[in-house]
């Protein structure tokens, strides 16, 4: 048996070394080519799972094919950081002359957010924000490790650090974008000192394509990152509480993971190489974990855009669906969270749920149905987007303040007391649907809160500390929510035309209003309605000339009130929009102007409103019936709310 073996060992080098031996002047050139055509590599034949473990010397055709894909997305990130900073306001620039481009500017920037944040607060969520960004800090060296071995490293390593500082840099003053933006770098990272180790162990082909592909996923990342946060800027929307940055990234964060544990498997291949373990379990994962648009350019790449927008869209409308599903358990759910709430219990109670019970946010806003007017009839209906909507109501951000939409949201509160029929009445009101409140005097679909009239600011005020935990326990179940703070801020002009602080902060309720209701307005269909089939019940209106008819004073309330009924008649989900210190607005030059808003909401089937008061409300004692009055009790106690 071991002279065959030797003899076929024999055969099979000579004809290995044929070709050699017979050069192309022999007579017998092609028979040697024959052959030695289907020889193979001899190191592979002798050793096949080398590849998976030795060094790999790279050649110039290799390069150019492992690095295309990073090279075409370092290119779309380069113009988009461009684009970026020059759309930036000056406060949210990084200054060239300061900020580098390297781990250690990161780590600089990161230090400055801390002192920053420390000067405003304490404590609050944003202390896990900055813990988050200071580990990821710690995984900066193994990122610069890891791209640095690619041709072009350390343009990329500047590109990676600079862009990410400029991304920071932008995000600091807006809470829930930086909370957000901290988690994913985390999650991005978690695994990259490991990843690090071990491509200096087994430094392989395929080790260092991963590398490449893991990459550009990140500048992807990265480069979408800057795109939604320029466009949050040009709607004015970057302190929005509706739109998630976890939940608009998700899926990307999860494909760069995937790429890092992929690149985590092909290292224990490599370890078990030399028994058999064959790349197969890798690569059956391969076509699940690389965005369809990375390394595309030209009509491609507009193509794997539509694409991808399509796929997000789809992914909208099942969240919407399963949403509108669940509505009336949701409300129910949020009806004995208050109940809970109320005895302390309520926060603790939801984090102890299956996952599938809590927290579902609302799907990003797209787009709906636009109104012909009545003297023009288009040839087929026109679809809005949301971020034409938003955009086209941009300006009505400079008629109300952002920081009344919500009160400090991750302020600690004083604890107040309040009676169980107050507890129960306000329980049960949460948990009706709009349906049923229509046709039941006991449970209205508005609710009004009247608490002690004292002269109490903020959360010094009982009722307002009660509507503020209100909205976060709806948060917490997915529950989409409208809110506005009323106030008389102090010193501030009057725009021609209002007469009094009253009017102005009447006008400002509104305009606040609508802005949150376009962050709700629903996806658009898959495809377009045909001509047609638009019905004249469901078209609205929203373009940029009807927004700019709202001119932030009374004199155009009209229009104002219209385009607040408009908006949220389309909304596909119910609302619960809470309403607090509607005793400030009254007087005589708003009296009018308050009852007709109070009357447009309670005409919103979708729509629950909840008012709560420091006192009484003349607008609300005349607009409201006797049903829909709940007086603030004091408790003894029993119903602590922390």
């Amino acid at each position: 048996m071991d002279g065959v073996r030797e003899s076929q060992k024999l055969v099979r080098m000579y004809s290995f070394e044929a070709e050699k031996r017979l050069p192309p002047p022999n007579d017998a050139h092609q028979l040697a080519s024959v052959l030695g055509r289907d020889k193979g590599d001899l190191d592979t034949l002798t050793a096949p799972w080398r590849k998976f473990f030795e060094p790999w010397e790279q050649g110039h055709r290799n390069e150019n094919a492992i690095t295309h894909v990073i090279n075409v997305e370092s290119k779309k990130l380069r113009d988009q950081w461009l684009i970026f900073e020059q759309q930036s306001p000056p406060e949210d620039r990084l200054d060239l002359r300061r900020d580098e481009p390297t781990a250690q500017g990161i780590v600089r920037m990161v230090e400055g957010m801390r002192r920053a944040w420390a000067a405003k607060r304490s404590k609050g969520f944003m202390g896990k924000a900055l813990g988050l960004f200071h580990r990821f800090c710690h995984t900066l060296n193994s990122h610069s490790a890891l791209i640095a071995i690619l041709p072009e490293g350390n343009e990329y390593v500047s590109l990676f650090t600079g862009s990410l500082n400029a991304i920071i840099k932008a995000s600091v003053n807006h809470e829930k974008i930086v909370e957000g933006l901290a988690q994913a770098l985390w999650q991005i990272s978690e695994h990259i000192a490991e990843c690090d180790m071990k491509r200096e162990l087994f430094p392989t082909e395929q080790m260092q394509g991963e590398i490449a592909r893991f990459y550009a996923e990140i500048f992807l990342f990265l480069s979408d990152v800057m795109s939604w946060m320029t466009r949050k800027r040009h709607e004015r929307l970057m302190d929005s509480f509706k739109e998630d940055f976890n939940k608009r990234f998700d899926d990307q964060v999860e494909k760069i993971t995937a790429i890092s544990e992929k690149m985590r498997t092909l290292a224990a291949l490599g370890a078990f190489a030399e028994q058999h373990v064959v790349r197969l379990n890798v690569e059956k994962i391969e076509s699940d974990i690389q965005d369809i648009r990375t390394g595309l350019e030209g009509d491609s790449r507009v193509r794997a855009e539509q694409i991808h927008r399509m796929e997000t869209l789809q992914r909208e409308l099942l969240d919407l669906k399963a949403a509108v599903r669940d509505e009336g358990q949701n409300l129910k759910r949020l009806g004995s969270d208050m109940r809970r709430f109320l005895q302390g219990q309520a926060f603790q109670y939801i984090s102890s749920e299956p996952p599938e019970h809590r927290y579902l946010p609302p799907p990003s806003p797209q787009p709906i149905a636009q109104n012909p007017t009545p003297a023009e009839t288009p040839p087929k209906p026109t679809l809005w987007t949301s971020a034409t909507v938003a955009l086209n109501s941009r300006d009505l951000e400079d008629y109300f303040h952002r920081d009344r939409v919500r009160l400090h949201p991750d302020a600690d509160l004083d604890p107040i007391t309040v009676s169980a029929t107050t507890a129960a009445r306000l329980s049960s009101w949460l948990a009706s649907s709009p349906a049923s409140a229509s046709s039941s005097r006991s449970a209205p679909s508005t609710l009004w809160l009247a608490g002690p009239d004292v002269a109490a600011d903020a959360f010094a005020n009982p009722v307002t500390v009660l509507a503020t935990q209100l909205l976060r326990l709806a948060d917490a179940r997915g529950v989409p929510t409208l809110s506005y703070f009323c106030e008389l801020r102090r010193g501030e002009c009057l725009r021609t035309g209002n007469a009094s602080r009253e009017a102005q902060e009447a006008v400002a309720l509104v305009c606040a209003l609508i802005r949150q209701a376009v962050e709700l307005l629903p996806p658009p269909p898959l495809q377009p309605p045909a001509a047609g089939e638009a019905g004249e019940a469901t078209a609205v209106d929203l373009s940029e000339q009807r927004f700019r008819q709202v001119d932030g004073t009374v004199l155009t309330w009209d229009e104002a009130v219209g385009v607040l009924r408009d908006v949220l008649e389309q909304l596909p989900r119910t609302v619960v929009c809470v309403i607090d210190g509607m005793q400030w607005l009254d007087d005589s030059s708003t009296a009018l102007y308050l009852g007709e808003l109070v009357k447009a909401l309670r005409r919103q089937e979708r729509v629950k409103v909840l008012f709560t008061t420091a006192g009484r409300s003349r607008c609300l004692l005349r607009e409201l019936d006797a049903s829909e009055l709940l007086e603030f009790e004091c408790g003894d106690g029993a119903g602590l709310l922390a």
